[in-house]
């Protein structure tokens, strides 16, 4: 069997191939097309997508950060094929290049189309990014949120890029995106940062380990709540 070279553009049109979430008027469907990192999980970079390389069957999420991309796409009632979707406001959301980008907070609507006439319509709520929340999964895993003024989860892949960082030089993180591992020495503890522009939060893990005869490796364990330790600046303002 000959090798298959996937291309992004590949990955994107399948993971586009099914919208699912039906228009304000009922005369279409709309999806969400995940912008990450391929071959990454696009989930490391965008909150509102499920895990997963190809992502599929993700919904428009209700609000998206200021700054971010995305892509909708649409499939008319009347039609079996997907059809293009426009910004109704540019000077919130604008489409360019094939995507959409988020340039500042307001409400726009997102316009599915059919024969080159608007036929369906979905609102989408463009927030800066006010905190974020950092939770535990699994021995040693961490993910970074985005979040609105209303605690919202917020979409898209973010303009700014992830920064993890700890206190303690014996505890390490390794990240890629939002997401992020945790190892160290047994018994150490740190308070890990996540950081995105000017917005952070922190969280502190202690590392519970094996007995020193038991050899291979750690787990990291956090002694606080994600919203226990807030040293890193919070500056994402409100909403408009």
């Amino acid at each position: 069997m000959g090798k298959k070279n996937w291309t992004w553009a590949a990955v994107l049109a399948l993971a586009a191939c099914t919208p699912i979430e039906s228009g304000t008027l009922g005369n279409g469907k709309f999806g969400y097309v995940c912008m990450g990192q391929f071959p990454n999980d696009a989930s490391n970079f965008d909150a509102a997508c499920a895990p997963g390389i190809l992502a599929m069957g993700n919904t428009v999420p209700a609000q998206v950060a200021v700054g971010a991309t995305f892509t909708v796409t649409y499939k008319s009632n009347a039609t079996t094929g997907e059809e293009p979707t426009f910004s109704a406001a540019p000077s919130i959301v604008a489409l360019s290049g094939g995507h959409f980008e988020a340039l500042r907070p307001g409400v726009v609507a997102i316009i599915g189309t059919h024969k080159g006439n608007a036929d369906d319509l979905l609102y989408v709520k463009v927030a800066k990014i006010a905190s974020i929340k950092i939770v535990q999964s699994g021995t040693g895993s961490l993910e970074a949120t985005p979040l609105s003024s209303d605690n919202a989860t917020l979409g898209g892949k973010l303009a700014c890029d992830w920064q993890w960082s700890t206190t303690n030089s014996a505890v390490q993180v390794q990240s890629v995106g939002r997401k992020a591992t945790v190892t160290g020495l047994p018994g150490q503890s740190a308070q890990v940062f996540a950081k995105c522009g000017d917005v952070g939060e922190s969280i502190v893990i202690t590392i519970k380990g094996q007995s020193q005869d038991g050899g291979g490796g750690s787990d990291a364990a956090s002694d606080a709540p994600s919203d226990s330790g807030n040293d890193a600046a919070k500056d994402g303002g409100s909403d408009a």
